[in-house]
């Protein structure tokens, strides 16, 4: 579900700050010149969620889209990879499927042990254990049986959402804190 900055703003008053606490009045906050910006510091609170939430939140939460219509792909079979190309502004990977593969592509992050690993042929990815890596918008896949390149049948990712809007299942928002 897609929520535009008021409907986002409403929805972080209502659970942080249980605002606002009657139905027959409406609250504003009103500051001084030299005072703090209020509504300046909500929105970056809601932001810092966000930014966390897409980076670091539970799949349930999120709004991804297939984004493999997007992609263009590069296979290099001396080492058995595929390089895609991932379009701008794509935020998280959560799952990439080969065609006619069983299992899905296993992400590590680049400064993980195994990542060294993918430039051998007796340590990198296998086909019933393919292994992605990201560095910017490339990512590598290693596992492919061969000569035969591998093509991309699924590839699900969280896109970064237009400036004033918030993507994100509505369930995400039981994970706003409360203000004690």
């Amino acid at each position: 579900m897609t929520y535009t900055a008021e409907e986002m703003k409403a929805a972080w008053l209502s659970r942080r700050y249980r605002l606002p606490l009657r139905a027959d009045c409406e609250i504003s906050v009103t500051a001084c010149a030299d005072g703090p910006d209020y509504e300046a510091g909500i929105i970056d609170e809601i932001n810092d969620w966000y930014n966390d939430l897409l980076t670091n939140g539970a799949e349930e939460y999120l709004d991804p889209e297939d984004i493999k219509g997007e992609t263009t792909t590069k296979y290099y079979p001396e080492s058995r990879s595929l390089e895609v190309t991932l379009p701008p502004g794509c935020r998280r990977i959560i799952r990439i499927r080969l065609k006619g593969n069983p299992r899905s592509v296993t992400m590590i992050n680049v400064e993980d042990r195994r990542a060294e690993l993918q430039q051998s042929a007796m340590s990198c990815g296998g086909y019933f254990d393919p292994i992605g890596l990201r560095t910017g918008n490339i990512l590598l896949i290693y596992g492919s049986r061969g000569e035969e390149a591998p093509e991309v049948s699924s590839l699900t990712a969280v896109m970064e959402p237009r400036e004033g809007f918030y993507r994100l299942h509505p369930s995400a928002l039981g994970t706003i804190k409360e203000e004690n």
